[in-house]
């Protein structure tokens, strides 16, 4: 199953596959060809606000594209508007992407997709339920990068959320043909010989590359295909899943400690900007999230709002935010060598526009808390109300005591360094801290009360530290630090699954809970959603490479 993977096109303004739209109507027609020439099926990865713009250019690709679907020759996969990085959003925002992708594709293609895969990873528990609710049929559990499905040895699987939901799935093979990207064409005698196919009754290779990436072989395969299968067949994942019908699926639910994302930038010309390299988007996103819900709770969201928001939540938006138009195709990041143009507009252009200005990101942020002060008691290092008391330790600006229970929860450090406080200021509903940062710079807490919760938001309005180049990494990194015992237990929420965690690096949404023998310490925590835990600690990373908010917050129920 080969589904080409493609970028993102804002309005006349491509990036990645769609550094030049022309280069990728040329690619796009070229499968078509192949497909009329050698009857070759395919299935893109592509999203549809990208089809959406790229339809008022090049409407006879998409007419071309209408008439082999409606032949069954070809199908789109995904069907999401934006192909984001799912576990990294909030259900309301992945079900959006769903439903305004689909009712995209029905009004391009007059159908849209009943599979679901994905070449950057996007697939989490609540999953399954999520495509059951929109209407599709099966999905493709692997992925080639950014993250890896958990490999399993049944033929097929019923893919189920821990609601039930479930949908029929082609699992990670220990093959793991998806990881070789357009490399499959020229690999092919070792993925039909491997020992690793071994108890399984079909082969079942899939490509997700880019579709600009043409490998050697890929043409001459084809071509000898059309006289016999000698390599087996090339079909649409419809076909397949139609073909292997009569075979059981295992039921199966993932937990999300089964899944690999990657949470740190590598450093990689291409996906150094990974999952969870930036946690400014994120406090920018889950704002701008947060008004459309309320909007949407009272009436309906305006879809351009809503189709912007789905585009900053591209997955292009989001690991390549400094990727200029050209950069892509210019770089040498394709297989392709003949002449490359770049899509222009009236935009200002060169290494002053990336396309973190073409999705409409800020310059800056700031993570505020969700919430307002309320009024409170402050004497000193403790805020009261209601009868209920947070001590805070003046000289690190960490809590210390919760509701008479000593506690370490939010100590601020920069590579093992504690935060030093210099000025303690008092007023009606804040508790503010003001301070040095030893190896960073000066940094401020604001700590204040709330319909039972403490928060703090922690800000450095002026940046002047030099990170490590192009690599985020946690010995270059601020973050605050929660102290546990031992044998506490670590639970993170992602996409309304809540389970507890086992791993040094992780990412939640939500609240996050420590569970002790005897206590439960609930906390909150903004854009800043990624963590790391040692036996003694939960860490929750801030600033680090490249960040441009301001400002985070956290929170700790009392």
């Amino acid at each position: 199953m080969v589904m080409p993977h493609g970028g993102i096109l804002f309005e006349n303004e491509g990036y990645a596959e769609y550094d030049s739209p022309e280069l990728a109507a040329r690619a796009l027609n070229l499968f078509l060809d192949w497909h009329d020439r050698f009857g070759f099926h395919f299935a893109p990865d592509i999203g549809a606000g990208t089809l959406e713009e790229f339809a008022k250019s090049y409407p006879n690709t998409i007419h071309r594209f209408r008439d082999a679907w409606e032949k069954g020759a070809v199908e789109f996969v995904n069907g999401s508007y934006a192909q984001p990085y799912s576990q990294l959003w909030d259900l309301w925002d992945q079900g959006k992407q769903f439903e305004i992708g689909l009712k995209t594709f029905d009004q391009l293609f007059g159908r849209h997709p009943k599979v679901y895969a994905s070449q950057e990873i996007a697939l989490h528990p609540a999953m399954p339920a999520l495509l059951k609710k929109h209407g599709f049929d099966y999905a493709i559990h692997r992925s080639q990068n950014l993250g890896l499905a958990p490999i399993d040895h049944a033929a097929l699987i019923e893919w189920q959320s821990p609601a039930g939901a479930g949908v029929r799935t082609l699992p990670a093979h220990p093959l793991r043909s998806e990881r070789r990207g357009g490399e499959t064409w020229r690999h092919l005698p070792v993925f039909l010989t491997s020992e690793k196919n071994k108890g399984l009754p079909f082969i079942a290779l899939t490509s997700l590359m880019d579709q600009t990436f043409i490998d050697i072989y890929n043409e001459e395969i084809l071509r000898a295909n059309r006289y016999a299968s000698v390599w087996g067949e090339f079909v649409t994942p419809s076909e397949f899943f139609k073909k292997t019908q009569v075979i059981e699926a295992e039921p199966r639910c993932y937990t999300l400690d089964q899944y690999y994302y990657e949470l740190d930038l590598s450093g990689n010309c291409v996906h150094g900007h990974q999952t969870g390299g930036y946690s400014s988007e994120h406090a920018f996103m889950f704002k701008e999230s947060l008004r459309l819900r309320e909007i949407d709770k009272q009436g309906t969201v305006p879809e351009s709002d809503l189709k912007r928001l789905l585009n900053q939540e591209a997955h292009d938006c989001y690991i390549i935010p400094y990727f200029a138009t050209g950069y892509f195709m210019e770089g040498g990041m394709t297989d392709y060598d003949g002449p490359r143009y770049r899509s222009s507009n009236d935009q200002p252009r060169g290494l002053n526009r990336y396309i973190r200005d073409a999705a409409g990101y800020p310059k800056t942020f700031s993570d505020h808390a969700p919430v307002a002060p309320e009024a409170c008691l402050i004497d000193g290092s403790r805020l009261s109300q209601a009868g209920v008391t947070v001590e805070v330790d003046l000289q690190t600006g960490a809590v210390v005591s919760l509701v008479g229970k000593k506690v370490s929860l939010g100590a601020l450090k920069y590579n093992g360094v504690a935060f030093d406080v210099k000025e303690v200021k008092g007023s009606r509903d804040r508790l503010c801290l003001a301070g040095i940062l030893p190896g960073f710079g000066a940094v401020a807490i604001e700590y204040f009360m709330n319909s039972g919760w403490i928060y703090a938001e922690v800000l450095c309005p002026l940046m002047n530290h030099r990170w490590e180049e192009s690599k985020i990494t946690w010995n270059d990194a601020v973050y605050l630090e929660h102290s546990k015992s031992p044998h506490a237990g670590v639970v993170r929420t992602v996409s309304a699954v809540t389970q507890p965690t086992a791993l040094e690096r992780f990412h939640s949404l939500d609240v996050l809970e420590i569970r002790g023998a005897d206590s439960v310490v609930q906390l909150k925590h903004g854009g800043n959603i990624f963590f790391r835990q040692t036996p003694a600690t939960v860490q929750n990373r801030l600033w680090c490479y490249d960040e441009f908010c301001d400002r985070f917050y956290w929170a700790a129920s009392f």
